[in-house]
């Protein structure tokens, strides 16, 4: 049995990702404000707001989480040292030397690599692979399902960065020992709510994280760096967000996709509760169409084509 953190709003309307590029804050929970200051490609961007007072020295001595939305390498080397607690996704357009890597470490900046949205980004079928697996499949709906398989971009190939990037970046974190936070960016294209999530573990894996490591990546790490003392731990006094699975997933990561129960707040959730409606398909469709536009206006900025 391991302990799970809450599953999302599944009610609310979808956020969109800012475009490569955006400085506009995105929304976010109470807990953290989320920047994105140096995602575009140019070395020449800079964080928002005066020099003197990026918004990481501030915001964190009010008692707020920063997270930085960052989709370039020169990007991460430029907020390392603004104060940050959270960079959101690991950087494929280029290599993140160990230098870098342990300079995160050291300023005790934890990292969502969301894999799971980038290798389908980056043309790599990861939706398909979690729709194939039966243990997944029997929980997930007709729309869920077609989201994860028609979700990986036609963009391999076309100049885009190779996905294999994206876990190498990863492993020299790991190596470098920085806390690594498991999350996918769902319901971008290819991803789903939950099952997601399961694909997400065995990624990070691949990138040299042990079981045991990936399932504190999912429970009690981001308990932690957001400062949600109540939960990420199974036991007395915290919240009962809990999962039984059959098999051992601190020897095989992908058993936690066996599951039996779930428990949310110590309340037995029925998995068939969680198949997406009529309304949220429809919401989650015009999000992927809205997202679409963003990858063709960036693939044709940054490769003109």
């Amino acid at each position: 049995m391991w302990p799970s953190m809450p599953a999302p709003d599944r009610t609310a309307p979808p956020h969109p990702v800012p475009p490569p590029g955006s400085s506009t804050s995105t929304a976010a929970p109470p807990e953290a404000v989320t920047t994105s200051p140096c995602s575009a490609p140019p070395a020449d961007r800079h964080p928002a707001g005066p020099p003197d007072a990026p918004p990481g020295r501030v915001l964190p001595e009010r008692g707020r989480v920063v997270v930085a939305h960052i989709h370039s390498v020169a990007g991460v080397g430029e907020v390392v040292s603004a104060g940050i607690d959270v960079v959101a996704h690991v950087p494929v357009d280029g290599e993140l030397d160990r230098a870098l890597a342990e300079r995160i470490a050291e300023a005790g900046i934890a990292v969502v690599p969301t894999l799971a949205t980038i290798e389908n980004v980056l043309g790599e079928p990861g939706g398909a692979a979690v729709v194939g697996d039966p243990r997944l499949a029997e929980a997930l709906g007709d729309a869920q399902a077609r989201r994860l398989t028609s979700g990986a971009s036609s963009s391999r190939g076309q100049g885009m960065p190779p996905y294999s990037r994206a876990e190498e970046n990863v492993r020299r974190l790991v190596d470098a020992g920085v806390t690594i936070l498991a999350g996918t960016d769902a319901p971008n294209p290819g991803t789903v709510f939950g099952a997601s999530l399961h694909r997400e573990l065995e990624l990070l894996g691949r990138c040299g994280m042990t079981p045991a490591q990936a399932l504190n990546a999912a429970t009690a790490a981001p308990a932690r760096v957001f400062n949600l003392a109540d939960r990420g731990h199974a036991a007395p006094g915290q919240r009962a967000d809990l999962m039984l699975v059959s098999g051992d997933p601190l020897t095989d990561i992908t058993a936690t996709r066996a599951i039996e129960r779930i428990w949310r707040a110590g309340v037995l959730c029925d998995r068939r509760a969680f198949v997406a409606n009529a309304a949220e398909t429809a919401d989650l469709d015009a999000f992927d169409a809205r997202v679409a536009k963003v990858v063709a206006a960036v693939r044709e900025r940054r490769y003109g084509r």
